[in-house]
């Protein structure tokens, strides 16, 4: 696999945790307003409550999105330790704030001191080439 396939995949990682993270928040938040209605019957469903369904599928979800993340994760992980053994600080720090962080050229230019976006293309050309040969 080459390095910027490798990197774009992790880019996308990293947009699904977060995705992820947002999922997880808004089935808490769907988890924490299922209320009971209280009128001291019981129900005739014989299977279990209202309440009782909604967080076992809610349950169900959280765990389909446990084993997603996992999977991102790790892709991550992976990605971070090459990027780690890259000597030259410059490199690493534009394959981390493009593919880690997805921040745009303009604002790596911006972060990095070039003077146009030519050269940080340029520059993460070359932390691609070294990271190939990590690979």
């Amino acid at each position: 696999m080459q390095a910027k396939e490798f990197m774009q995949q992790v880019r996308k990682a990293e947009s699904e945790l977060k995705l992820i993270a947002m999922k997880r928040r808004h089935y808490e938040d769907l988890a924490a307003s299922i209320g009971v209605k209280l009128t001291g019957m019981p129900s005739g469903s014989g299977g279990g409550s209202r309440v009782e369904t909604a967080a076992v599928g809610l349950t169900i979800l959280t765990s389909q999105l446990t084993e997603k993340e996992k999977e991102y994760a790790a892709l991550v992980r992976k990605a971070e330790k090459l990027i780690d053994k890259i000597p030259q600080e410059k490199f690493r720090k534009v394959l981390t704030l493009r593919y880690l962080c997805g921040i745009s050229w303009r604002s790596i230019q911006d972060e990095m001191a070039y003077n146009d976006e030519k050269s940080v293309y340029r520059c993460n050309g070359y932390a691609l080439k070294e990271l190939q040969k990590l690979m």
